[in-house]
């Protein structure tokens, strides 16, 4: 008889999941079936092992520290735990070289340790929260990997050629009979259509949802039906009247619930991944014939559009949970969003900013086009269906051309902000749902709204507390001040950095005396670097950011920099050449960097207000009252006739020097533009 591990991270369940419908079905094999525990705190790990069929024997894993591998002695100690663990009860049931049968890339640890006769990789979502490598390793070593879709195929095709589409299934002919079933007497007293939900109640399982409609609608009941964890939500769902907790049951009774349902639900859970993988109880829910109202993607919504109708919100949930033919038709009522009153406002600042506005969304296109009109978004009549978008081309055409787009689905929603990037564009993107997620980690800039899901707001850089768009103008200008004024900023402190490299390597390499003493540099700093720089960078500043930072900082700086260095070397070499003493030598360097100084800052203040004028008086004048009337506190000298005429030879030659430096720069990036 075979022998099967199977490292699962499905505990066993009387509602099975995809890995425990696989492993029960598995003919001629003697099965040890490893599932995870609940936590630090869990003893399950020392009970024996339950034969939960005859053939398969489950046994529940000691608990893993959370640390990640950058604890490297607390990682190695906490999975060696857990191989020891699966060592021994190989050995108690005298397991040798079994095939192997792993669900997750966490598994990779146990393979060197346990010796198999073929590796089996079952994958069925996407494992964002786990290092790539460790899925990369696993799908490589496999010797065979089944993927539950299209898409998880093309993810793991370059880790491994031999890959087995094996999408999720169902008992069909046992769920098929739920259309005929509401055998469950129990539920026969309940009041009002009945909607129902069938699955474990993970603790990330979103209930909200659930929650909201029970909230607007007492007159419907509720039922959630399956095993449950500690999820937030559930006690105050417990404490609503028309929310019935079933708990766990056997499979074969599972349909006899859907059966008296009305409506079937689906939920999201916080943590799921984006793919286009359909979960077995969808399948199940189908096979029920029953409408069905899923929390999920678009893409497994549009897989079956007569039966299942996908909702983004909760009141959008509790609309179309609204089971059909139990209403009569007595007018008709049009609606329509509302714009707020400052969204035009808004709208408008962004267009006259220079930026490209495009709506994405997943309603019908004309529609979404005519909100966009009454918000004022320009080119709002330029709209498509991405569903006919089926190519990249197609979607980096379009992206370029149109400016509304409806019927998009999450992973369109990367994609077009892929497109936007490869095209050169800087890409800010806005949401508050969890189908906007792949493309807000994908955006350059991403905002979220508080009032939207948790998973958007944890990936976007910006979280609009107040949920309101028109927030950002306020928060443009302000990354526009603290930006500017840091590249302002920044530039005068490299215009002295520069000079000190360059210069300090020089009197190095010449074995040149170092002309600036550290009370010297102490005035020159104060003067040119410091008070300027603390004031600029505390100014309102709204101008557009244009290029990029470093590039910009050392364009500012650079011909401020050489000006200094060029200036002060020809004063030294005057000064050996004249034999001037090295204090008279320091006293003329200190000023002209000072004046040199000086006039940097009087670029870098324009245009001139009445703050940028009075400081630069006030520098002006402290330079004076420091060179006449303190000059012991920063070691400046008297200067006789030729160091005077050599001091005002170079301040005379330091302007023009700096304004043909600048100028060479202007036409170098002219040129290379």
């Amino acid at each position: 008889m075979k022998q099967v591990v199977c490292l699962s991270t499905e505990p066993w369940s009387p509602t099975p999941g995809r890995t425990q419908h696989l492993i029960t079905r598995l003919k001629d094999a003697q099965v040890l079936y490893f599932c995870p525990g609940g936590g630090l705190l869990d003893q399950r790990w020392r009970q024996p092992g339950r034969k939960v069929r005859p053939n398969v024997t489950v046994y529940t894993m000691p608990p893993a520290l959370p640390v990640d591998e950058r604890h490297d002695r607390l990682f190695r100690l906490s999975r060696q735990r857990q191989i020891r663990f699966l060592a021994d009860k190989l050995a108690r049931h005298r397991f040798r070289r079994p095939l192997l049968w792993t669900t997750s890339p966490v598994h990779i640890h146990a393979l060197d340790a346990l010796e198999y006769d073929g590796l089996v990789y079952d994958c069925d979502q996407v494992w964002d929260e786990l290092p790539d490598r460790w899925e990369g390793s696993l799908a490589g070593a496999a010797d065979v990997v089944f993927a539950a879709s299209p898409g998880l195929a093309d993810r793991l095709s370059p880790c491994r050629g031999n890959i087995a589409l094996l999408p999720n299934g169902v008992n069909y002919p046992l769920f098929a009979a739920a259309g005929s079933a509401g055998r469950r007497g129990e539920l026969d007293h309940l009041p009002g259509p009945l909607l129902g939900w069938a699955g474990t109640i993970h603790a990330d399982l979103d209930l909200t949802p659930i929650l909201y409609a029970a909230q607007a609608r007492p007159a419907w009941t509720f039922l959630l039906l399956g095993r449950r964890e500690e999820n937030p939500l559930l006690r105050r769902l417990s404490r609503m009247s028309n929310v019935m907790l079933a708990g766990p049951c056997p499979l074969v009774e599972v349909p006899d619930y859907l059966g008296r349902c009305q409506v079937l639900l689906d939920l999201l859970r916080d943590s799921q991944p984006y793919n286009d993988v359909v979960p077995p109880r969808l399948y199940e829910y189908l096979s029920t014939g029953k409408p069905i109202v899923s929390m999920l993607w678009p893409e497994q919504v549009e897989l079956f559009p007569d039966v299942v109708y996908g909702a983004h919100s909760p009141e959008e949930f509790q609309d179309k949970a609204l089971p059909a033919g139990e209403l009569e038709c007595l007018g008709l009522v049009l609606l329509s969003d509302k714009i707020r009153r400052e969204a035009p406002r808004t709208l408008r600042y962004f267009a006259d900013q220079g930026v490209d506005l495009k709506v994405i969304s997943g309603d019908n296109a004309l529609a979404v086009s005519e909100v966009a009109k009454r918000a004022g978004i320009r080119g709002a009549e330029n709209y498509v269906d991405a569903r006919t978008l089926e190519t990249d081309e197609d979607i980096a055409e379009a992206v370029e051309r149109y400016t509304v787009f409806g019927r998009v689905t999450p992973d369109q929603k990367r994609r077009f902000v892929r497109a936007l990037k490869a095209a050169g564009h800087t890409v800010a993107m806005t949401g508050d749902g969890v189908n906007d997620v792949l493309a807000l980690k994908e955006a350059d800039c991403s905002v979220a709204m508080a009032s939207g899901s948790d998973a958007a707001c944890q990936v976007s850089h910006i979280v609009l507390l107040e949920s309101n768009f028109a927030a950002m103008p306020s928060v443009v200008a302000e990354g526009r001040r603290v930006i500017n004024n840091i590249e302002r900023s920044a530039s005068l402190f490299l215009v002295k950095n520069i000079f000190s490299f360059i210069l300090a390597v020089i009197t190095l390499v010449f074995t040149l005396p170092y002309p600036v003493t550290s009370a010297q540099m102490s005035l020159v700093s104060a003067l040119t670097i410091g008070i300027p720089g603390f004031i600029l960078a505390m100014e309102p500043n709204s101008a557009r950011i244009k290029g990029k930072f470093l590039p910009n900082v050392v364009g500012r700086a650079l011909p401020g920099g050489l000006t200094n260095l060029f200036l002060v070397l020809g004063a030294i070499l005057f000064c050996l050449v004249f034999e001037l003493p090295e204090d008279m030598m320091g006293t003329i360097c200190t000023v002209i960097l000072c004046v040199v100084g000086l006039m940097v800052v009087h670029r870098t203040c324009k245009p001139y207000d009445l703050l940028r004028r009075a400081m630069m008086v006030a520098l002006v004048v402290g330079f004076g009252i420091c060179v006449l009337v303190l000059p012991e506190l920063f070691t400046i000298s008297k200067l006789d006739l030729p160091a005077g005429m050599i001091l005002g030879v170079f301040v005379l030659l330091s302007w023009p020097a700096l304004a043909l430096l600048c100028r060479a720069q202007e036409k170098l990036k002219q040129s290379l533009a």
